[in-house]
């Protein structure tokens, strides 16, 4: 009687919405936890007084970190 559900999301919700730049990147390379990872270590950089490396509208360490990722200002190295 129990029904399966499929959690995966479809291709239409991967797609980021132009008005979220901290969206997570599904990126089979990297992967959506190595991402989070170094955006983690991005945003307490950022909480300890380090400076943004884009202009950005937003006040919380996650968002600029995210887009900072995103956009490509912060390099990916977790090695």
């Amino acid at each position: 009687m129990s029904e399966e559900v499929e959690l995966t999301p479809s291709s239409e919700d991967r797609e980021k919405p132009p008005d979220q730049p901290w969206f997570i990147p599904n990126d089979e390379e990297q992967g959506v936890y190595r991402f989070i990872i170094a955006a983690a270590r991005r945003a307490r950089q950022l909480q300890v007084g380090a400076r943004p490396t884009i202009s950005t509208t937003s006040r919380k360490p996650t968002k600029i970190a995210m887009e900072e990722i995103r956009t490509g200002e912060i390099a990916v190295d977790l090695d």
